[in-house]
């Protein structure tokens, strides 16, 4: 994984700093679904390929199957 930077509002920021791990941990998981959805879709193969890579990480950090899919659903 990369870092990259975002602004957000001076109350988000606040919020995200006490967020417990966890939570921050399913957000992450939503904005990468986000950013890829905006910036792959334009190709179908680079998405699914960025999902299946997303897939095997979550899974090796103890994600099931479902909560992948309801991530994905999420949006």
């Amino acid at each position: 994984m990369e870092t990259i930077v975002i602004e957000v509002d001076d109350q988000l920021a606040e919020a995200w700093r006490n967020a417990p791990t966890s939570a921050k941990e399913a957000i992450r998981n939503k904005i990468n679904i986000s950013i890829a959805r905006e910036l792959l879709k334009d190709s179908s193969q680079a998405y699914s390929s960025f999902l299946n890579t997303l897939r095997s990480e979550m899974s090796s950090a103890g994600l099931t199957q479902e909560e992948l899919n309801s991530i994905v659903r999420d949006e």
